[in-house]
């Protein structure tokens, strides 16, 4: 029965860490995988402890694992997921903040960058510093957040409509203006 999808199914919607009992077939099922990602508490074992290892490089795994515990899915994520444009996209969107651990490349793409920013203002820390100087990514993170003006290259900091912009966003950004 550990072999039979719909009690399986059943079960890790119950209780995430039964998916160890699950056989082998059933641990490589993205769909099974996935469902206890969904029904993970930090209380109890993680899922992917127990999934085959080739989902762990999976995308939409990887997704499901994001929106449901971050902080335990960034050390997870495969180099080859975070070099994946269309996946750091998605990731991004999702929280901002795995901008950190994103390829070099794409820390360089404005794209991907301004996706970040506009989720999670501070992100703009993890941007190659040709963006932080880019006025249309800084705009991004002030509106999200003031103080991501802190990111931002010091000529943004003395812009009067950067600054303005972030001082009605939130924060305290006016200790990270140019003081002139």
């Amino acid at each position: 029965l550990q072999a039979d999808k719909d009690i399986v199914l059943e079960a890790v919607k119950r209780c995430a860490p039964a998916l160890q009992y699950a056989s082998s077939s059933l641990r490589a099922d993205k769909s099974v995988v996935i469902q206890a990602v969904m029904q993970y508490s930090y209380y109890n074992s993680n899922p992917l402890e127990f999934a085959d290892k080739s989902l762990k490089v999976d995308r939409d795994v990887m997704l499901a694992v994001l929106k449901r515990y971050y902080e335990y899915a960034i050390p997870l994520l495969h180099p080859t997921l975070l070099a994946d444009k269309a996946f750091m996209m998605e990731a991004v969107k999702l929280k901002g903040e795995v901008l950190e651990r994103a390829d070099r490349s794409l820390r360089s793409d404005k794209e991907v960058v301004c996706a970040a920013v506009a989720r999670k203002g501070g992100a703009l820390k993890y941007a190659a510093p040709l963006l932080q100087a880019d006025r249309e990514i800084v705009w991004a993170a002030v509106t999200q957040n003031g103080s991501a003006l802190q990111y931002a290259a010091p000529p943004l900091r003395g812009d009067r409509e950067v600054v303005m912009q972030a001082a009605s966003h939130g924060g305290c950004p006016l200790r990270y203006a140019d003081p002139s």
